[in-house]
């Protein structure tokens, strides 16, 4: 549920989005970001911050996890406790289809346990685009 507020915890079927970016881009994209995401954070540091031969503003990945584990700590009312919530990572172009998250729960649920689950691709069955009128 997009409306949940803290103290709220959401089921498995409540997706929320947090969009990270940097902090030279943040004022730019936040009209656009704040439709679509549930937080829009920035990052400070990236890889030409912390490395003078890098010129790319790119964030470190625990800066990436960082920004959705404060988000979802905050929403789950749990501080520095672990919480029950999933944390996924994927880039903005990847287009997840409608049952992914019923597929990756099945995932989840047949590895009692697991801390950790990898998804690389998904095949995605051959589609007959029908032809123009």
């Amino acid at each position: 549920d997009a409306g949940a507020g803290p103290g709220v915890r959401p089921a498995f079927g409540a997706v929320h989005l947090v969009c990270l970016v940097s902090a030279s881009d943040y004022d730019a994209l936040l009209p656009s970001l704040s439709s679509y995401c549930h937080r829009v954070s920035a990052y400070h540091r990236s890889a030409a911050t912390e490395f003078a031969s890098l010129e790319r503003e790119l964030p470190f990945v625990q800066d990436i996890f960082d920004a959705g584990i404060d988000y979802a700590r905050e929403l789950t009312g749990d501080g520095d406790a672990p919480g029950d919530y999933y944390l996924m990572m994927t880039n903005a172009d990847i287009c997840l289809t409608s049952t992914y998250f019923a597929e990756l729960d099945g995932i989840i649920a047949g590895r009692p346990g697991a801390r950790a689950v990898t998804v690389n691709r998904k095949t995605v069955e051959d589609y007959e685009v029908p032809e123009p009128m």
